[in-house]
């Protein structure tokens, strides 16, 4: 009988869109800033759209990882540790339109991304770690995904709308982390999958 081994291919992936959107200026496209955040700050509450991209991956591949990896920015504005969470993104974005108001020229269900029935998918939660209070700048915060659940953007089983992130409670919470826009190319988000 033949032996079967099957391999793990280990690939970064990078996000093709990513923006930030903040209640205090609900209709400022953030989508060009350099930043993404997530936690309340001076009655700032600040949330974070990205869309993954899967061009470095072959088709027809099984994920058996998936991590998105934030770098921090700058951590100074979270005095409390919240669990910061990942879902799947309901609407078609248009990533020139997101605000904390309109995920494109349509209005959110609820300001912020907030309806988990129709602007994220409440019922399956993608992934979640605990931020530590007031992060060090550079440290990187790994959030483990679902790697079955994840696997459904990259195969078309979800249409890949991106991911909503944002931390529980929202009260001097707010982290800041770099965006794909900034210039070193190191501090970008990524998502680490390996699969078969």
């Amino acid at each position: 009988m033949p032996l079967i081994m099957m391999y793990s291919n280990l690939v970064d992936i990078g996000l093709s869109a990513d923006a930030y959107i903040i209640s205090t200026s609900p209709t400022v496209v953030l989508s060009a800033d350099i930043q993404l955040n997530a936690g309340e700050n001076a009655s700032d509450v600040t949330r974070t759209w990205i869309k993954p991209n899967f061009t470095l991956i072959p088709a027809g591949r099984t994920f058996t990882t998936a991590v998105l990896n934030l770098i921090v920015q700058d951590g100074s504005t979270s005095s409390n540790a919240r669990t910061l969470s990942v879902y799947r993104c309901l609407r078609a974005v248009n990533n020139s339109l997101i605000s904390w108001n309109k995920y494109s020229a349509s209005s959110w269900a609820t300001a912020g991304a907030g309806n988990s029935t129709t602007d994220y998918d409440g019922g399956v939660l993608m992934g979640s770690v605990t931020v530590d209070a007031a992060p060090a700048e550079a440290s990187i915060v790994h959030v483990p995904l679902d790697a079955a659940e994840f696997q459904k953007l990259y195969d078309g089983t979800y249409t890949n709308n991106g991911l909503i992130f944002f931390v529980d409670t929202e009260s001097s919470d707010r982290v800041k982390y770099w965006s794909t826009d900034t210039i070193t190319a190191s501090n970008r988000p990524s998502i680490s999958i390996a699969y078969t």
